[in-house]
């Protein structure tokens, strides 16, 4: 990558000398933003102890926490996510049990005012850890994956229920979920290939639309466009485009177009496609990919029905000097961010990239590996995060 303007941020916040901020978001005005600290003894980490004190903390475009919500438990809060409004903000992870835990496990989630902190939804019914977390723009709908299962909280009258639908169980195990900003639909998808949209009218789930690759995929990452009744699906060595009407066709499930990059996955690696993102258009995609010890960020446009190397990015792909773990595209499609760092102790860095031409246009530098990093829609600024246990807040460009 061609070596770019040092940025510094607008403020950081430390939520933890010795865990991970492991997720973030940012609502579409970048008035309000999420981060959560967890912990896991991957490979590199200096201890094996995954009890203490997690949360998820909510802070306001100059820094000021606004509100935390903490507990003591095992490896804390793996993701959060707030509305575009900014009025709700959502976390889950693991609240008991666990590796180093003691039965019976039970996963976290929770659903917060994000004005004030106050729980709308406190969930600890899933089995498991819960692994992503999405909201509609307002808020009103939750959904979130604990590994076989799906998890819906779909407001009535203002309110959420004291349970949640659970239209997936079972089967292979869920890594992300993306709920449509119209709160009407949600996508899903899991590392046996299967990719899944789930209607909700109303306050109640509706009907459950699958579509399984024609070879098994460990897809890793779903995202939907803002704007549009377009998402997208990655992982593996595939990245698939569908719409909601070519997942609900009288002709049965199937995507519009697709992407394979070039090349077999290398030996032993099985998630060489990380992360997508998404355009408000749906006609623009990004995803990162490992590729050995390093990676890249690649971006995709859709023309003529196909999924194609985006005219104009000088590289495409970009290469990327540690393995990737995120990117992000604003709603207009003007900017692409792309976070690094791996493995755990090795320096990161986040970058932010023209969209239109590819070109850097600052890099940030920190001395652990970064997971979150999350453009606003509006484009003005950008949340991080990094295993150092600090969140960033950035003002783009």
């Amino acid at each position: 990558m061609t070596p770019a303007i040092a940025k510094q941020p607008k403020w950081h916040q430390q939520l933890s000398a010795s865990f991970l901020v492991n997720s973030c978001a940012i609502s579409n005005d970048a008035q309000r933003v999420v981060a959560c600290t967890y912990y896991y003894p991957y490979p590199g980490t200096t201890s094996n102890n995954t009890y203490g004190t997690f949360g998820t903390y909510c802070f306001d475009s100059a820094g000021s926490q606004i509100w935390k919500d903490e507990y003591t438990g095992n490896e804390g809060v793996f993701a959060v996510a707030i509305s575009g409004d900014g009025k709700i903000a959502a976390g889950g992870g693991l609240l008991s049990g666990g590796k180093f835990g003691t039965p019976p496990t039970k996963g976290l989630l929770r659903a917060f005012n994000a004005g004030t902190g106050q729980k709308l939804v406190d969930y600890s019914g899933a089995p498991k850890r819960v692994n992503s977390v999405s909201l509609s723009g307002d808020g009103s709908v939750m959904a979130a994956v604990a590994a076989n299962n799906l998890y819906v909280f779909a407001q009535k009258n203002g309110q959420f229920p004291a349970s949640p639908a659970i239209p997936l169980t079972g089967g292979n195990f869920l890594d992300s979920v993306a709920v449509h900003s119209s709160g009407q639909w949600l996508a899903a998808c899991d590392r046996g290939g299967n990719v899944y949209l789930i209607t909700v009218k109303n306050g109640a789930v509706g009907l459950t639309y699958t579509w399984t690759a024609p070879v098994p995929i460990p897809f890793l990452s779903v995202a939907a466009a803002q704007g549009s009744e377009t998402f997208v699906v990655g992982g593996g060595n595939a990245i698939y485009l569908f719409t909601k009407a070519s997942m609900t066709q009288a002709g049965g499930p199937a995507p519009i177009a697709q992407f394979t990059p070039g090349g077999a996955a290398p030996s032993g690696q099985h998630q060489n496609v990380r992360w997508v993102a998404i355009s408000s258009s749906g006609n623009f995609v990004t995803e990162v990919e490992n590729v050995g010890a390093t990676g890249l960020v690649r971006a995709l446009t859709l023309s003529g029905g196909a999924l194609i190397l985006t005219p104009g990015w000088g590289a495409n792909p970009i290469s990327l000097s540690h393995n990737p773990n995120c990117t992000s595209i604003d709603a207009a499609g003007q900017y692409v961010t792309a976070c690094d760092g791996e493995p755990v102790g090795t320096p990161g860095t986040f970058h932010l990239l023209n969209a239109a031409s590819g070109n850097v246009v600052w890099d940030f530098a920190t001395n652990n590996m970064n997971w979150p990093m999350f453009i606003s829609a509006d484009g003005s600024a950008i949340v991080a995060g990094s295993d150092n246990g600090t969140v960033y807040y950035f003002v783009v460009p």
